[in-house]
């Protein structure tokens, strides 16, 4: 199924089978008259327009209207379970969880909503707005940690701030607020109202992001770049293990995993 396809007027959702004709000049030469006429296997119809579907690794279909999220029996087109009063959620930012029925999803731009969900019978597994947090501008999950690291801002406070969030309970684990070093509080609160600006502005973090992509390296400790330094953070207190600058003392510490480890 594609990704990004939508449907306008009507939201409808069809399975079934597309015959491939022959180029215009030989259709005249074949004779289709023994060819079955092909139906729809189901039609399911929703009280929105549908504006992205996706099939979960589990098999669920997970169809998205401009207010909706709905999880779909693929066989039947019966609807499994909805999620109401989600507007905005981005279909670039589906992303299912290996090995669990869980996947998440995101709105775009300031003030980003972040949900996990269970595919299954669509229950919220974590909110990023229950759990507090007012802006997500880098989120990422720690498979070995059980763990959905995000890096935002709290509602009401613009510092920058590290949080780990349980998959399983969707409770706030830890939170880390020395991510940007050795500022003062006055300028980490500054430098979080220059990223939500920026967001506003829609020029986001580019490749990399604000924090480099964090590397597992066992199920208690994480290895993650920021600003001048790399560090070792431990996932299950959030407290730094090491910490070392960029030796050139210029620039923003970046991480490169060589293909061949020694």
């Amino acid at each position: 199924m594609r990704q990004n396809r939508r449907f306008r007027g009507m939201g409808l959702v069809v399975i079934g089978l597309l015959i491939v004709l022959a180029p215009a000049a030989e259709a005249s030469k074949q004779d289709y008259s023994g060819i079955a006429t092909v139906t729809a296997a189901w039609t399911a119809r929703f009280e929105q327009p549908v504006q992205w579907e996706r099939v979960t690794p589990m098999g669920q279909l997970v169809v998205a209207t401009n207010c909706c999220l709905y999880g779909v029996d693929p066989s039947t087109g019966s609807v499994l379970w909805k999620r109401a009063g989600l507007t905005g959620l981005s279909d670039h930012s589906f992303e299912t969880i290996p090995g669990t029925p869980l996947f998440m999803v995101s709105t775009d731009g300031v003030n980003d909503h972040t949900l996990v969900l269970d595919s299954t019978d669509g229950h919220v597994v974590f909110d990023s707005k229950v759990a507090g947090i007012g802006n997500i501008l880098e989120r990422v999950v720690l498979f070995e940690s059980g763990g959905l690291l995000i890096l935002g801002q709290e509602k009401g406070d613009p510092t920058i701030k590290l949080f780990l969030a349980e998959m399983t309970t969707g409770t706030i684990r830890w939170t880390n607020d020395e991510i940007l070093g050795e500022m003062s509080s006055g300028m980490k609160k500054f430098a979080g109202l220059l990223v939500k600006l920026a967001d506003a502005a829609g020029e986001g973090p580019g490749d990399g992001g604000y924090v480099g992509r964090p590397l597992e390296i066992g199920p208690d400790a994480v290895v993650m770049a920021s600003g001048d330094s790399i560090f070792n953070l431990s996932t299950d207190s959030g407290k730094f293990l090491w910490r070392v600058q960029n030796r050139d003392g210029e620039g923003s510490a970046r991480l490169f995993r060589t293909p061949h480890l020694p």
